[in-house]
C-alpha cells in the first residue's frame, strides 16, 4: 500500500528538530550558536504551516488545538518539574525550595510565560492555527486568499516593532513575530509536490550555497532569539537570513526520498523531543562537565562534542516515541500531540 506521508517534511522536521537539540547545548563558537538559531525556529514554524490543513472555524476547531498543543504541555511540565528537582537536590541543594521548583515553573506555565522553556513554541503554533482558520473562512471567497493572509501577517512585526512590545505572555508577541513564517508555508504547499525531483547533486549545491550566504549575512543580524523578542540588528535582515537558512535545510531534506522508519518515527515524535530535550541536556551537561573537570559556567562545550551529544540525544527518544506513537490507549498517544 503506497504511503500518503511527504517524505521530505518528514526529513525537514527531523533537521530541524535536531538544530532546536544542537542549538540549545553550550557552545563555545558563538557563530554557529547565532547561525542555528537564526533559523531553527522559523523553520519549524514553516513546516507547521506547510502541514496546515483547510478547517472550519469553530469552537470544535479551538478545542482540539488547545488541546494538542496546550494541555498537552502539563504531563511534560510534571515529568519536567520532577527531573528538575532530582538533579537540583543532587548537583544544586542549596537552589531546591517550593518557589524555584513547584511555584514559578506552573506560573510560567498558566501566564505562557518565555520561561515556560520549549513550550513557548505551541503556545505560539496556537495562536496561529487559530489566526489562519479564521482569517481563511472569513476570506474565503477571495482567489489568492493565502497570500492575503501571507500579507495580513506582516502587520503582526510592523506593531511590535512599531510600538517596541516587550510583554510576551501567552507568546502572542512571539507569534506576530513569527506568524509570516507559518504563512510562507501555507502558500509554498501549493506549489512544491510531494515528491521533489530535482536530484541529489544538485540539492546537495544549492543547499551548501545557501548556508554559506546564510553565514556571509550573519554578522548583519547578530544574535536573535524569537523567544526573548531579539531579532538582532535588523528585523528584515532576519526574516531574510530566516528564509536563507528555511530554503537551505528544504534543499537538504530533497537529497533523499527513501521513506525510513527510523526517520518516520522521529518525525512523528518531534513534540516529545522538543518538549523533554532541555533536561536530557542538562544530564549531559553535567555528566559533561564531571568528564572533563569543568567547573565554570556555560558556554564551556565545543562543537564536536555537542553534535555528537545532540545525536546521542536523539537516538535516546526514539524508542519511547515509537511506543508512545503505536500505543493502543488514546491518552498515551495524545502524549505525542495526536487526537
Amino acid at each position: 500500500m503506497k504511503s500518503n506521508r511527504i517524505v521530505w517534511i518528514d526529513y525537514l522536521k527531523v533537521i530541524a528538530i535536531y538544530w532546536v537539540v544542537l542549538g540549545h547545548q553550550p557552545i563555545t563558537n558563538h557563530n554557529v550558536h547565532d547561525w542555528i538559531f537564526s533559523f531553527h525556529v522559523p523553520l519549524f514554524f514553516f513546516i507547521s504551516g506547510y502541514l496546515m490543513k483547510d478547517y472550519k472555524f469553530d469552537w470544535l476547531f479551538v478545542w482540539k488545538n488547545f488541546k494538542i498543543l496546550i494541555l498537552v504541555i502539563v504531563p511534560y511540565r510534571a515529568i519536567c518539574m520532577l527531573m528538575n528537582y532530582v538533579i537540583d537536590l543532587t548537583f544544586y541543594s542549596d537552589m531546591v525550595s517550593i518557589k524555584h521548583n513547584l511555584s514559578d515553573p506552573l506560573l510560567y506555565f498558566l501566564l505562557g510565560d518565555s520561561k515556560v522553556g520549549p513550550a513557548w513554541f505551541l503556545f505560539a503554533l496556537f495562536w496561529m492555527r487559530i489566526t489562519y482558520c479564521c482569517l481563511s473562512q472569513y476570506l474565503k471567497h477571495i482567489q489568492y486568499k493565502d497570500f492575503a493572509i501571507f500579507v495580513i501577517s506582516l502587520l503582526g512585526p510592523l506593531v511590535v516593532v512599531a510600538f517596541s512590545i516587550e510583554c510576551n505572555y501567552y507568546q502572542i508577541a512571539s507569534f506576530m513575530i513569527a506568524f509570516p513564517f507559518f504563512c510562507v508555508g501555507r502558500n509554498l504547499r501549493r506549489f512544491l509536490p510531494k515528491n521533489i525531483g530535482i536530484g541529489k547533486p544538485k540539492s546537495i549545491l544549492l543547499s551548501s550555497l545557501l548556508i554559506t550566504f546564510s553565514f556571509v549575512l550573519l554578522p548583519c543580524v547578530g544574535s536573535v532569539n524569537l523567544n526573548d523578542l531579539s531579532w538582532g540588528n535588523n528585523i528584515i535582515i532576519y526574516y531574510l537570513i530566516a528564509m536563507v537558512g528555511i530554503m537551505a535545510m528544504m534543499f537538504l531534506s530533497w537529497t533523499q526520498d527513501k521513506e525510513i522508519t527510523f526517520i518516520r518515527t522521529i518525525s512523528d515524535g518531534t513534540i516529545i523531543i522538543l518538549l523533554l530535550h532541555m533536561e536530557l541536556i542538562q544530564v549531559f551537561k553535567l555528566l559533561y562537565k564531571k568528564a572533563l573537570g569543568i567547573n565554570y559556567p556555560p558556554p564551556y562545550m565545543d562543537v564536536l562534542s555537542a553534535i555528537i551529544i545532540s545525536v546521542g540525544i536523539i537516538l535516546i527518544f526514539y524508542y519511547p516515541i515509537k511506543k508512545i506513537i503505536n500505543h493502543p490507549n488514546k491518552y498515551i498517544r495524545f502524549i505525542a500531540g495526536k487526537s
